[in-house]
């Protein structure tokens, strides 16, 4: 089976190699070829799903599998996905019925969605979470006292107060947290509160740590309206205690790139989430792993979090997570600030929408939902 997969895709590719310029109509031909050798092959619906419509920068239209199991139950033949990056402009379609559905709105844009009475809004807390990566070991970047002082480190994170920076960014609608799993998560270490802002316990760890003066710090920050506003309340929250954040403002792909590269000192950046305590840490953790840029590396943690991996008793397994949580508090390794709301927001006309904290990998097969008009609509 596996031979004669490889077979198809690499005539799909070859028949692309031999075009002279690429266009819309041969990669939707070479798609085609893929999407057929891949059921052949019996690889998941998810996969090989076809689109029917790809127009980059513009719209992504996908069509009802009609093989899917459960095909009985979806009742949406096709879906328009519309990159809309401006949240204003999203929530304004919304409200005129240009699209369906939206993700993410706003934090202070949820009042007045509660408060429309056409809008429909879920606003549970999702399993993503935004913290601050800090460079300990990844290039040059790192040769300064907060890559390397735990005490400098622990002096930043006392100098926020989260609970602040959420009622004036997000309005109080999101939660602040300080572990890589929100207070929902049966994992979540009761034990280990958010820690409150104190300034001058801060500047005496920095005068421990020997800084004097403000200590200047490359702040990466991605670019977006959110974003922004949380990197200036930070950046005057920890001004108090001795910290001169340089803001820098990048475009996100890029960020991503800069933040392997090791190009910052002090990252704002968050993770979707998983169920799993494992797939919230073990790839930011871990020596070595692909997702820890800061570079963090203790061998006593990694033996942990292996132990605590192989577990299969729940409580015995948050038992060494709290040993694993109080390391990582000891040298401020990645601190957390706060933990997402969905923000999916959408028309009446949506009907039995159901909506899963870990919806990026199960909450959008559309099972069940159905749409009260019949005329062809779009969905973002």
């Amino acid at each position: 089976m596996f031979e004669s997969l490889t077979e198809k895709l690499t005539s799909a590719l070859r028949n692309l190699r031999g075009v002279g310029r690429l266009t819309e109509e041969n990669m939707a031909d070479a798609l085609k070829e893929v999407r057929t050798a891949l059921l052949a092959a019996d690889v998941h619906f998810k996969v090989a799903r076809e689109f029917v419509e790809r127009v980059q920068q513009d719209r992504i239209v996908v069509e009802k599998f009609a093989d899917y199991w459960n095909r009985d139950q979806v009742f949406i033949d096709r879906i328009t996905y519309l990159p809309i990056v401006d949240t204003t402009v999203r929530l304004a379609n919304l409200k005129s019925g240009g699209i369906d559905l939206t993700e993410r709105i706003l934090a202070t844009d949820i009042p007045a969605v509660r408060a429309d009475p056409k809008l429909r809004l879920s606003n549970s807390v999702s399993l993503a979470w935004f913290g601050l990566m800090i460079n300990q070991d990844n290039g040059p970047k790192s040769e300064n006292p907060l890559g390397k002082d735990p005490k400098v480190r622990r002096a930043l994170e006392l100098a926020i107060d989260r609970e602040a920076l959420n009622q004036v960014v997000f309005n109080g609608e999101f939660v602040p947290g300080n572990q890589w799993v929100s207070p929902q998560n049966p994992y979540y270490q009761s034990a280990m509160p958010v820690p409150k802002r104190d300034v001058a316990k801060a500047k005496a760890l920095l005068k421990e740590a020997g800084v004097t003066g403000p200590l200047a710090i490359d702040f990466m920050v991605p670019n977006g309206a959110e974003f922004r506003q949380v990197a200036e309340v930070l950046q005057s929250m920890v001004a108090e205690a001795g910290f001169d954040l340089k803001i820098r403002v990048t475009e996100f792909a890029t960020s991503l790139k800069q933040g392997e590269d090791g190009d910052f000192q002090l990252y704002l950046i968050g993770w979707s989430g998983r169920s799993d305590p494992d797939g919230n840490s073990y790839v930011f953790q871990v020596c070595g792993a692909p997702q820890n840029n800061g570079k963090y590396c203790d061998k006593e943690v990694d033996a942990l979090i292996a132990k605590q991996s192989a577990e299969r008793d729940p409580a015995l397994r948050k038992a060494i997570a709290w040993e694993i949580d109080k390391k990582l508090t000891r040298d401020a390794v990645r601190p957390m600030i706060y933990y997402l709301r969905g923000g999916t927001c959408w028309r009446p006309a949506v009907r039995n929408m159901t909506i899963m904290g870990n919806s990026i990998f199960n909450g959008w097969r559309w099972d069940d939902v159905w749409l009260a008009r019949s005329e062809e609509h779009t969905s973002e």
